[in-house]
């Protein structure tokens, strides 16, 4: 499946509006086709943050990190961990929404990893 095709299924949940697939670096790989035209800032700060994140975790010995939430007055954003290399930026518009996109991103992350591989 392409890497197009999985965003979209996360994109077909109520409240997302956006996704990003970033690579560690924070440039970015893939995007939804909604409007997004912020995806290079999310794409690098999404990045940015999650090293910090797993940096505090590394410090505290925690287990490896699995996503992060921001939650805004507005909308949130969930940045979650595909491997070492690559990293998913969601924007929400409520936290109802949280629930089902972390079980569709469990549920799709080994496509999403085949799918970088495949690139």
């Amino acid at each position: 499946m392409s890497l197009t095709s999985i965003l979209g299924r996360l994109t077909a949940l109520d409240g997302v509006r956006a996704v990003v697939v970033t690579g560690r670096e924070g440039l970015v790989i893939a995007q939804t086709d909604l409007p997004l035209p912020d995806a290079e800032a999310l794409a690098a700060y999404g990045a940015a943050v999650l090293s910090a994140a797993e940096a505090l975790g590394a410090e505290t010995r925690r287990p490896p990190l699995v996503g992060i939430i921001i939650e805004y007055g507005d909308a949130l954003i969930s940045v979650d961990a595909l491997g070492d290399f690559a990293a998913t930026v969601t924007r929400l518009d409520a936290a109802a929404t949280l629930v089902p996109l972390r079980v569709t991103l469990r549920q799709v992350r080994g496509e999403l990893l085949a799918a970088l591989d495949a690139m």
